[in-house]
């Protein structure tokens, strides 16, 4: 086939191209021994809520805490490898926790389900004492303490939990007649994740605890480990470290094991503990530290703290993995239309291909949002030529959109002429892995959110 041909053929592939985001592993390494201040303090319940914790179960026998072997450290990788496909297609369970799970049943009569939409009527538009009195009239137990919670939830979401827990404090006594183990159990952490969105974290935490026996007497192990996870979470949330760890030690498989200390210490970053979600991911093997890395810069970028998902990449050894995680935020601002915030963490990649494909990245999304003298003097200085004919193939793409047909015309010109250029044996032969190399110190903090 001659050059022309193959210039043309990887033009119009170039149209389509898919981006595949390559994730790394690594060595596993043990889990760490938290020192007493990442453990929490502990908590102090309240009279009330423990005797009505209490309540759900006749007995219940302490948590022994596992022990927790000593981190050890094993040599870090020395190149970027490319995770095996069958990872790819069958990773780790992904848990989605529901922040509440509140349940209707189509076995409630019209008179029950009247009285619940008057009660959350009456709660929507501010009249509390309306709301609970047409709660109290449901004589079905499972439907009154549903009822209760949703008109709780509201007054959260309303920020107005001073007015949601002493409604939690009225459902909580009705639980133990919920018949089904496994909606008990979700009721309770239902009720105990408002508490903890209403600042009351104390009130959760023995619920949380009351929960854990009746979850280890499920016999159906995926409900289980799902429930165990989430209550390992909620508990994280709650700040009892140590009592999610111990839970998250109770966990078999261990790849079950694993997931919930990922689960964990993604909570941990969320809530602004990044200093124990980077202890705990230490202890995990690399394709689950990635798993934390990139949903935290998610969770990060997001909800608009930019800063911290770039001081996740700062804290972040491995010169793989940083550029990964690099790489990943690039994607998040760009979606998030932060074009130069993107831009300024594109340059400090420091493995040349992801820094290539970022830059690419910037210059196609620049393009499409018009930018065309930002993004084609972009484009023109990327050094992979592949990324180069890439981006300026998709800038003439847009700009025939654009009704410029004339510049377009130009720039294909340029990409064809770039195309032509690459040597067919490089690209059918996969690239060397690089070696790896001590990762230099990234920009200050502050200069790139400037």
């Amino acid at each position: 086939m001659s050059y022309p041909k193959i210039g043309f053929t990887t033009l119009i592939t170039c149209l389509s191209i898919v981006l595949t985001p390559r994730v790394l592993i690594g060595a596993t390494i043990n889990l760490p021994e938290f020192s007493p201040s990442a453990q929490g303090d502990g908590f102090e319940k309240t009279e009330i809520t423990r005797q009505i914790a209490n309540q759900l179960t006749e007995s219940t026998e302490p948590i022994v805490p596992a022990p927790v072997p000593p981190l050890i450290l094993n040599p870090p990788p020395r190149f970027c490898l490319i995770k095996p496909t069958f990872l790819a297609r069958h990773p780790l369970r992904r848990l989605v926790i529901p922040t509440r799970r509140m349940y209707r049943s189509s076995n409630f009569s019209s008179k029950v389900g009247l009285l619940s939409q008057i009660a959350l009527q009456y709660a929507s538009i501010g009249q509390s004492d309306q709301a609970l009195q047409s709660a109290q009239a449901i004589k079905d137990e499972y439907a009154k303490v549903d009822t209760l919670i949703e008109i709780a939830q509201l007054y959260v979401e309303a920020g107005e939990p001073e007015v949601a827990t002493p409604i939690l404090s009225q459902a909580l006594p009705l639980v133990p007649a919920i018949k089904d183990e496994s909606i008990k159990v979700d009721t309770l952490i239902g009720i105990a994740q408002l508490y903890i969105e209403s600042r009351e974290p104390e009130l959760a935490t023995p619920i949380l605890l009351q929960a854990l026996p009746l979850v280890q007497n499920f016999k159906t192990d995926y409900r289980q480990t799902t429930l165990l996870t989430s209550i390992a979470v909620k508990l994280t949330e709650a700040g009892q470290l140590s009592q999610a760890l111990q839970v998250a030690n109770t966990q078999k498989p261990e790849d079950e094991k694993v997931n919930t200390l990922v689960e964990i210490a993604i909570k941990l970053a969320q809530i602004g503990q990044l200093s124990q979600a980077l202890e705990i991911a230490q202890g995990l093997n690399k394709f689950s530290q990635f798993r934390v890395w990139s949903k935290s810069a998610e969770h990060y970028i997001k909800t608009g703290q930019h800063n911290q998902a770039i001081q996740l990449a700062q804290n972040v050894n491995d010169y793989c993995d940083q550029a990964e995680i690099l790489y990943k935020v690039v994607g998040y601002l760009l979606d998030a239309e932060q074009y130069e915030l993107a831009l300024q963490n594109a340059q400090i990649i420091e493995y040349r291909p992801r820094k290539d494909k970022a830059l690419r990245d910037i210059a196609i999304k620049l393009a499409q949002a018009g930018k065309f003298d930002q993004a084609l003097p972009l484009a023109q200085s990327i050094e992979s030529v592949q990324n180069r004919a890439e981006a300026l193939t998709q800038i003439a793409t847009h700009l025939v959109e654009a009704g410029q047909q004339s510049k377009a015309s130009e720039i294909l010109s340029q990409a064809l002429e770039i195309t032509e250029s690459i040597n067919t044996e490089q690209l059918s032969q996969p690239k060397p892995l690089p070696i790896r190399r001590e990762s230099v110190p990234l920009p200050n903090l502050i200069e790139l959110t400037q």
